[in-house]
């Protein structure tokens, strides 16, 4: 039986024999052979030291050699590219291993044909949970294309049919039990007062039962005060992404409780939109640019309210002090074309640029965008206005 040498020596020997090679000039596609290796090596020592380490920078890594790859008509890329697709567990829904993914599509699309980099976009799709259906059904949509040129290129490839519906593994669904049945209470009438009694209420009175009150919420109080908010972000991942929303805060894991809070309650698709972001422009005479962000549940319409009721709503807003429009006025120009956006949390340490919390995006379609001259009393944004500032009811 022999004594090995400790994995950090042996890891040093191999880099001491592969680290000349790919800095050989002379001999390029060696050279590139040699930095596969070298980040193969990286990637599994990564593992090997942390599990669960956030990897978004070796996948960009990865991407530059298949830019080099592009180059070198000789170079066998079939080993990198197997690589890169073993990597697809350890990866996950990686927005930057996404990326490498269709980089690496179009590289085999270039080389051996469309069908075979659709299939890499295939398999990429199918790798996904079906919470990621947006992210799914635009690779699917991209690999249709593919190869949609030559549906018997992809039996020759496959060596089947094309897929169907009936032919993805049944462990990719997931199924939820029904939940318990709530217990029905009776409402019992209490001596002396009568349901017209308890109900009536008049303008200019505030309810005395607590049952007169309505009450819509999707702030999550403790969560909010964890998460302290600072302000807001524009960015677009994609040129064919809708734009993205960033509420900015200081603390990370307040912040992810207030969005899987939302995501549990909603989904990664805000459908009936109950999650309401009003936006308040130009609230300073004196700072132009300085504009109000509310965020707050959407009000019911009148046919699902009772009139007999108060409503209370629970809010955040913030007053943006920025300094241009430059942002928000790209933002705001990207989501009238979408027609969506993205919601999603970043953090901030004052330091540098914020952390977006990718994995926590709601895809969104209503945004109120308000001037302050719009504004009325009984409006939601009315709470971003200036105490001092003139208001108005609206018709």
């Amino acid at each position: 039986m022999y004594d090995l040498p400790p994995l950090d020596a042996r890891a040093a020997t191999i880099r001491s024999l592969l680290e000349p090679l790919a800095v050989d000039t002379t001999r390029p596609n060696n050279a590139l052979e040699a930095e596969t290796s070298l980040l193969v090596l990286k990637l599994c020592l990564q593992l090997i030291d942390d599990k669960s380490a956030d990897r978004s920078a070796i996948w960009v890594e990865f991407g530059a050699l298949l830019e080099k790859a592009k180059g070198l008509g000789e170079f066998d890329a079939e080993r990198l590219v197997k690589m890169i697709e073993v990597a697809s567990p350890i990866a996950g829904a990686d927005p930057e291993y996404g990326k490498l993914i269709e980089q690496m599509a179009d590289f085999v699309s270039a080389r051996t044909g469309e069908t075979e980099g659709a299939l890499i976009l295939l398999k990429r799709a199918q790798s996904l949970d079906f919470d990621k259906n947006f992210e799914m059904i635009r690779l699917l949509g991209k690999a249709t294309l593919g190869l949609a040129a030559s549906a018997n290129s992809y039996s020759r490839a496959m060596r089947k049919a094309l897929p169907m519906l009936t032919d993805w593994p049944m462990d990719k669904f997931k199924v939820y039990p029904p939940k318990q049945q709530r217990p029905i209470v009776k409402l019992v009438d209490l001596p002396g007062r009568t349901d017209s009694e308890q109900s009536s209420i008049k303008i200019g009175e505030m309810p005395t039962d607590h049952r007169s009150y309505g009450v819509r919420s999707i702030i999550d109080i403790r969560a909010w005060d964890q998460a302290e908010w600072k302000g807001a972000a524009y960015t677009q991942f994609r040129e064919d992404y809708p734009p993205a929303l960033a509420l900015l805060f200081q603390n990370e894991d307040g912040a992810r409780r207030i969005f899987s809070g939302w995501k549990e309650r909603f989904g990664a698709h805000d459908k009936n939109d109950e999650i309401y972001i009003g936006i308040a422009r130009h609230i300073s005479a004196e700072n132009p640019y300085h504009y109000g962000l509310i965020v707050t549940s959407e009000r019911p319409k009148d046919e699902d309210r009772d009139a007999s009721q108060l409503l209370t709503f629970s809010t955040r807003s913030l007053t943006m002090e920025a300094q241009t429009d430059t942002h928000l006025n790209r933002f705001l120009g990207s989501f009238a074309r979408f027609e969506a956006y993205f919601l999603l949390p970043a953090t901030v340490d004052g330091k540098g640029a914020p952390h977006f919390l990718t994995d926590l995006a709601i895809l969104k379609h209503k945004l109120t965008v308000k001037e302050s001259s719009e504004v009325g009393d009984n409006d939601l944004e009315a709470i971003l206005l200036p105490k001092n500032r003139p208001r108005h009811e609206r018709d």
